[in-house]
């Protein structure tokens, strides 16, 4: 016999994940994804709200500016260096998130994406990268 209480908490359950889940920024991290591993300048432009602020792990590391000249040479830095939460490097980690799991978006809000190292911000309706953690 099926408890009517058990399949109606489940089914509860599995919609507020899916409320949760934001198909915008999916396709955003797929275009920029494609683009950071990939290097690609004119799709990092369209999809980073420059300059983008950068700082070390510390909360009291100094944040500074990386503008769109600079960028390319800020993420070849950036994908070779191990995230150390056992994702291996940024790059290894940004190859197996290919499609962003449900547990990425638990800590998040509708605004606001941290993925790894790398922060997106909903501007204006559009997804756009701003923020990165550089391990140096």
């Amino acid at each position: 016999m099926k408890h009517p209480l058990l399949v109606t908490a489940i089914t509860i359950s599995t919609i507020s994940i899916a409320q949760k889940r934001d198909y915008n920024f999916d396709a955003h991290w797929l275009s920029f994804s494609k683009a950071m591993l990939a290097l690609e300048l004119t799709g990092l432009y369209t999809l980073t709200a420059y300059p983008i602020n950068a700082r070390g792990p510390m909360d009291s590391d100094p944040i500074n500016k990386i503008d769109s000249g600079h960028i390319v040479a800020a993420l070849k830095k950036f994908l070779p260096v191990d995230g150390g939460v056992g994702d291996g490097t940024h790059e290894q980690m940004i190859e197996s998130r290919i499609i962003i799991n449900n547990k990425d978006y638990e800590y998040n809000s509708p605004a606001n994406m941290r993925v790894g190292d790398m922060q997106f911000r909903k501007i204006k309706g559009k997804w756009k990268f701003y923020f990165i953690y550089l391990n140096e």
